[in-house]
């Protein structure tokens, strides 16, 4: 019998917000905005990918949230997870998000093990997120996820993503969570 390590674990995991939780989504959607139209970005770097995300007020709708992926993924996964990092995500009509990922390349040991994106506000029409695969055999191998209200997706914070382009003509409102293992 062989024995097996593995060395790279890349996953993406979705759920959706239960109707028990008490999320007040319209709480939310005027904290991203609020935060957008006095353009309250992490970042002023037209390079970083942090300029296109939003300070938010740490309110008891985010803890919840947070709340909710902590313990969701300790119970199905068996692994606690430390909330490091919260951040507003607005696509525009005809707007995109390049891909990126939530890695710190110069501070490994301070970057987020898993970062998740739960989703307020989205159009009639689809849209998605666009995963992108980096080791292995399936190598640029990509992967869409659609965008619904109350959808959460976590993933490891090395996979690179992306918005794609917004049709819809309102924007897409999104709370991007990060997390380390612990």
């Amino acid at each position: 019998m062989f024995n097996k390590k593995v060395l790279v674990d890349q996953s993406i995991y979705t759920t959706t917000i239960p109707k028990v939780l008490p999320i007040n989504f319209d709480k939310l959607n005027i904290n991203i905005l609020e935060n957008y139209y006095y353009k309250n970005k992490l970042n002023l770097n037209q390079f970083s990918y942090l300029k296109d995300y939003y300070r938010l007020e740490f309110d008891q709708q985010i803890r919840w949230l947070s709340d909710f992926i902590k313990d969701h993924y300790g119970m199905y996964y068996e692994k606690r997870v430390v909330p490091v990092a919260h951040a507003g995500i607005v696509v525009e009509k005809n707007q995109s998000i390049n891909s990126h990922h939530h890695i710190d390349e110069y501070d490994l040991d301070n970057s987020p093990d898993l970062s998740s994106i739960i989703v307020c506000k989205t159009g009639n029409e689809k849209s998605y997120v666009e995963f992108e695969y980096e080791y292995g055999r399936k190598r640029h191998h990509k992967h869409l996820v659609k965008l619904e209200p109350k959808k959460v997706i976590v993933f490891n914070s090395e996979l690179r993503h992306s918005f794609l382009t917004n049709i819809n003509h309102e924007p897409i409102l999104c709370i991007s969570l990060k997390f380390q293992l612990i």
